[in-house]
């Protein structure tokens, strides 16, 4: 099915969603710092006719705008509780990847019945020291040094083809981030990235600011936790032993690096399946 774009109007932010539409249950999916919803497209071609998919924009990514109350990870739980309202599919299930993981469970956790089943991907769970240390997240400066304008998405793609971050992501999904994740500019109809450096900047610099874990210590929903256990720096940031904290989580460890949905999407699949099967059905409609 073709996605369908749609958007929400909040008090400091316009909230670009896409939804691939279909009579099953609902699934809503929720990128990583840096990307935009459609990511998700391989995804989304292989759930239809099992799920209503939808993916979300993050505040600042994709065709979201950039928030006049800033980049605070809190309020992106509160985007995607927004959505969900709007929507009308509270008790949908919900995944997300890295920042993305943590946001649909702090949202599960704040807003009881928002979200029936939960799959967070390698999310940022940090805790104790681990917090204190993302303070000054050296992924914001890097993002600040990233190159943002390009002559086309085609050149975009190839240039990422040849970088070690990317060079085990499934062609088709890198496809899909290159071609979707540049806007064409009027002035010199070269292409910049629809995710700007200082924007994924300030992201990375509120990481370890709000506390998740008052939210995931109260989940009383099917949860599971997919751990990468081969990334390039060999620490996820989801660290071992965060999944026991979530009552009656259940981990999966998967050999890839932090770019679980993009190296191993068939895993990811099976878990998107099975917690479609375990949501806890409280949907209110489309």
């Amino acid at each position: 099915m073709k996605p369908v774009s749609g958007f929400l109007q909040r008090e400091h932010v316009r909230l670009h969603y896409v939804d691939w539409g279909g009579d099953g249950p609902p699934l809503v999916l929720v990128h990583a710092t840096g990307f935009h919803a459609r990511l998700w497209d391989w995804y989304a071609e292989r759930m239809a006719g099992r799920a209503r998919v939808i993916a979300i924009d993050q505040r600042g990514h994709g065709d979201s705008s950039i928030p006049d109350d800033g980049f605070a990870w809190g309020c992106s739980t509160e985007d995607l509780h927004a959505l969900i309202e709007h929507l009308g599919i509270a008790g949908c299930t919900a995944a997300g990847h890295s920042s993305g993981g943590t946001a649909a469970a702090t949202c599960a956790g704040r807003f009881p019945g928002s979200i029936g089943a939960l799959v967070p991907i390698d999310p940022v769970l940090p805790w104790g020291e681990r917090r204190e240390h993302l303070r000054s997240n050296p992924m914001a400066e890097a993002a600040r040094r990233r190159r943002n304008v390009w002559e086309s998405p085609h050149q975009f793609e190839a240039t990422m083809q040849q970088r070690e971050a990317f060079r085990l992501w499934r062609p088709e999904i890198l496809a899909h981030y290159a071609h979707h994740g540049l806007r064409r500019r009027k002035e010199d109809h070269h292409y910049e990235l629809k995710c700007a450096p200082e924007s994924e900047a300030l992201v990375f610099e509120g990481a370890g600011r709000d506390d998740p874990w008052p939210a995931l210590e109260s989940l009383r929903i099917p949860v599971t936790v997919l751990r990468a256990t081969a990334t390039a720096t060999g620490v996820s940031p989801c660290p071992p032993g965060a999944a026991a904290r979530i009552p009656g989580a259940r981990e999966l460890l998967v050999p890839t690096t932090h770019f679980i949905p993009m190296e191993a999407p068939e895993t990811v699949l099976a878990a998107l399946e099975a917690a479609l099967m375990e949501r806890e059905p409280r949907t209110t409609g489309r």
